[in-house]
Order: C-alpha cells, then sequence, then structure tokens
C-alpha cells in the first residue's frame, strides 16, 4: 500500500471478508494463498526465485542486505514489526491486523 500511498499517513485494517482495507481508499483482496489484487486492480503474484510480480510490470526481490528491492526504485525492509522505506515512509504493525502507516516525507 505504501508503494501508493504517497505522502499521506493511513491506517490499514485485515477484515475478515474484504481483505485488507486502508483509510487512504486503497485495498487488497486475495485472489488465492499466494495472489492477491489491489483496489487499482494490480495482481500482486509470486514469481520465479522467490521475487514479487506486479500485473503493471513491477517487480520485487530481495537483496543481499535484507531490502525489498522493487524496480520502481522504491527498498522497504522489514524490521520486526516495523517497515521502513528508501522514501521516507514508515508502517507499525502493532499486531496481525492493523497497520499505522506514516507517509514519504
Amino acid at each position: 500500500m505504501v508503494l501508493q500511498g504517497g505522502k499521506t499517513d493511513f491506517t490499514c485494517n485485515l477484515q475478515p471478508v474484504e481483505g485488507v482495507t486502508c483509510s487512504n481508499g486503497l485495498s487488497a483482496m486475495p485472489l488465492d494463498a499466494d495472489t492477491f489484487v489491489l483496489s487499482n486492480g494490480i495482481k500482486v503474484a509470486p514469481g520465479p526465485k522467490g521475487t514479487l510480480v506486479l500485473s503493471n510490470g513491477i517487480t520485487a526481490n530481495r537483496g543481499s542486505a535484507g531490502w525489498i528491492r522493487f524496480s520502481s526504485g522504491l527498498d522497504a525492509r522489514r524490521e520486526g514489526r516495523h517497515v521502513k522505506f528508501s522514501n521516507g515512509a514508515t508502517c507499525d504493525q502493532p499486531d496481525d491486523v492493523k497497520a499505522f502507516c506514516k507517509g514519504a516525507e
């Protein structure tokens, strides 16, 4: 969600039926055990060798330093329940159903 969340802070909640819904209007719904679709129609699926493939052409893989590198230029690193992004955005996940994200600076 941070990939398209911009500079606005937002909260996301896992809903039993709706998938993940966020206060910035974005959402994600599972299509099957490994694939989900964002509210803008972009599908996210596993790719070869542990990569992620987005239907808009963006790919992601894990770098040697533990960062997830997106082909769009954004990097992300998970540290426990905290995620830090190379654009300055951060997300904290206090439990398995909620995340609080601070937009990029």
